[in-house]
C-alpha cells in the first residue's frame, strides 16, 4: 500500500489541471503515507444515486439538470485527456473516483451550474516510459472489479492460473485504452436513472459483469431502456449509445482516443449540430452528382425512417409546402435538411407574418425565439436519426478532409476507423430499429458500401439473438471470436 501511495504522491505533484484533484502536501511515518488533497462536495455516486449529499446537487440544478450529466462527462474527458497527454494511465476510472467540486459559476457553459467533475485516486496509475505504448501494472493489479477492460481481465486470469508456469506468466499491461473502456462504462452509469439499476452498466448487473465483459456481450443500451410509455428514440441517448459502444469494444486497438471522443457528436452543442447539418447540405448540393454521395445518404436514411418525417415536423413541412414551389418528398433526408436550412434562414420573416398566416403562427409557436436550442429540440430531437445518419454517412463524402472541427481526420481512412464506424452503424440498427430488444444486445451486421446492414455475420453464419436463461449471453460465431463483438 505504501508503494502505491508514494507513486500517487509523485504523480499528484506533477498535475495542474482544473479537472484533476488538487494536491497540497504529503507526510509519512513508519506505517503510513498521509496525502492532503482538496475537499470536494461528493462524488458521482452521490449525484446519480441521490444520496443525502446528492440532494444538494439536485436542488441547485433544478433548471440546468438536463445539462449537468453531459457537462460533468466532458469534465472527466478533459481531465483524462490531460493525463494521457502526459503519458499517464489513470487505471481506476469509476464513479467513486470522480469527485464534484463546488465552484461559484461555470464560465461559458451552462447557467447556474455550480459543480465540476474532478479525477481523483491515482494509487493505481501508471506512467508510460517514453517511446512505449504500455506499462506493467503494480503487483498485477489495475482498475476495480466491474470497471476493468477485457484485456486486463484476461491478463489477470492468466496471471492467477496456477497451471501456467511462473516464468511463462505475463504481467498485466496497462494502456491508455483501459481508461477509455472505463470511461464508456461511466458514461452509461451517468446517463441512466437510478431506478434502472440493471442498465446502469453496459455489461449488466454486478454478478455477471466480468463474464459479459470477457464475452464482449453488451447487455443494455440507453435508447432501449423501458422508460418510455410510448417509445420514441431520444437523440441524446442515441448519440451516447454510439459513443459508449466504441469505447467498450473488446479490442483495445479499436477504442477511440480522448481527442477523438471530444469531437464526437454526443459532446456537440445545439449550434454545432445545426451548423454541421447546414454545411453538409450545402456541400451535397454543390458536389458533383457523379460522387454518388447523395444516393449513399438516402439509402442509409430510408432504412431508419421509412414513414417519412411529416408527422414529426408537421408545422415545418406544411410551411415548406405552401412557400416552396418545388415538391418535397417527406421520405428524403436531403429534403429534411433543406427545410431546416430554409426555415432557419427566413425565421424572422416567419415570425413577422405569424399574426396574419396561421401556418407561420403554428411554426413560430413550435420554434419559440428561434435559437439553435429551439431548432435542435424541434428538428433533431423529433427526428432523432437525422444527425447520426448524416454523421456516419458523410465519411464517404469527397470533401470530408475539410471537416476537421467535426471529425478526427488523422486516422479517418484507416482500417481501425472503418471498423469503428461499422460498430456505430450496428448500434444505430439496435437503437433505432429496436433489434434484439430482449437481451439488450445487438447483432453484428456487415455493411455494404452504402452503409446498409446484413443480418448475417461476416462469414455468413447466422447467430442466436436470445440470451440464456441465466442472462449470460448468446452463442458466438467464429467470426465474432476473431474480430470482437
Amino acid at each position: 500500500m505504501a508503494v502505491q501511495q508514494v507513486n500517487e504522491t509523485r504523480l499528484l505533484r506533477k498535475f495542474n489541471h482544473p479537472n484533476v484533484v488538487r494536491y497540497y502536501l504529503a507526510d509519512s511515518d513508519l506505517d503510513f503515507v498521509y496525502i492532503a488533497l482538496e475537499l470536494c462536495e461528493g462524488c458521482l455516486v452521490d449525484y446519480i444515486e441521490k444520496t443525502p449529499v446528492g440532494e444538494k446537487f439536485l436542488k441547485l440544478h433544478s433548471d440546468s439538470g438536463k445539462h449537468f450529466k453531459k457537462v460533468i462527462l466532458n469534465d472527466v474527458l478533459s481531465g483524462l485527456n490531460y493525463l494521457h497527454d502526459l503519458d499517464i494511465i489513470h487505471g481506476d476510472i469509476k464513479p467513486q473516483n470522480i469527485l464534484l467540486r463546488k465552484v461559484k459559476q461555470r464560465v461559458n457553459l451552462v447557467k447556474d451550474l455550480y459543480f465540476e467533475g474532478v479525477l481523483s485516486d491515482f494509487g493505481l496509475s501508471l506512467e508510460i516510459d517514453e517511446g512505449r505504448r504500455s506499462k506493467t501494472a503494480h503487483d498485477n493489479l489495475i482498475g476495480s472489479d466491474g470497471w476493468r477492460a477485457k484485456e486486463v481481465l484476461t491478463m489477470l486470469e492468466k496471471a492467477s492460473d496456477k497451471s501456467i508456469k511462473k516464468k511463462s506468466k505475463k504481467k498485466v499491461k496497462g494502456t491508455k485504452a483501459v481508461d477509455i473502456f472505463s470511461f464508456g462504462c461511466v458514461m452509461q452509469y451517468v446517463m441512466t436513472e437510478k431506478s434502472k439499476q440493471y442498465y446502469m452498466h453496459p455489461f449488466g448487473d454486478i454478478n455477471h459483469r466480468n463474464y459479459n465483459i470477457r464475452a464482449e456481450e453488451r447487455r443494455s443500451y440507453l435508447s432501449s431502456l423501458p422508460k418510455y410509455k410510448s417509445w420514441k428514440p431520444n437523440l441524446n441517448d442515441v448519440l451516447a449509445d454510439m459513443l459508449i459502444e466504441i469505447c467498450v469494444l473488446g479490442n483495445p486497438e479499436l477504442r477511440p482516443t480522448t481527442k477523438e471522443i471530444a469531437k464526437n457528436p454526443f459532446f456537440w452543442d445545439a449550434t454545432t449540430m445545426i451548423q454541421f447539418l447546414e454545411r453538409v447540405f450545402n456541400d451535397i448540393k454543390s458536389a458533383s452528382k457523379d460522387s454518388g454521395f447523395g444516393k449513399i445518404l438516402e439509402d442509409n436514411w430510408s432504412k431508419y425512417h421509412k414513414q417519412g418525417f411529416t408527422k414529426e415536423i408537421r408545422e415545418a413541412f406544411n410551411y415548406n409546402t405552401k412557400h416552396n414551389s418545388k415538391s418535397c418528398s417527406p421520405h428524403k433526408l436531403c429534403n429534411f435538411l433543406r427545410i431546416l436550412r430554409n426555415i432557419r434562414q427566413h425565421y424572422q420573416e416567419i415570425v413577422a407574418r405569424s399574426s396574419k398566416e396561421p401556418i407561420c403562427k403554428a411554426l413560430s409557436d413550435c420554434l419559440g425565439q428561434g435559437g439553435d436550442e429551439d431548432f435542435s429540440r424541434y428538428f433533431l430531437e423529433k427526428v432523432a436519426g437525422a444527425l447520426p445518419v448524416v454523421y456516419l454517412s458523410f465519411i464517404k463524402h469527397p470533401r470530408i478532409d475539410s471537416y476537421h472541427s467535426y471529425y478526427s481526420l488523422e486516422d479517418l481512412n484507416s482500417e481501425v476507423s472503418e471498423e469503428r464506424f461499422k460498430y456505430q452503424w450496428t448500434t444505430l440498427d439496435k437503437v433505432l430499429l429496436r433489434q434484439d430488444n430482449d437481451g439488450g444486445q445487438v447483432q453484428r451486421r456487415s455493411r455494404t458500401p452504402s452503409g446498409q446492414g446484413s443480418s448475417e455475420s461476416s462469414n455468413g453464419q447466422e447467430r442466436s439473438q436470445t440470451p440464456n436463461a441465466n442472462g449470460k449471453g448468446r452463442s458466438r460465431t467464429p467470426s465474432e471470436s476473431r474480430h470482437g463483438k
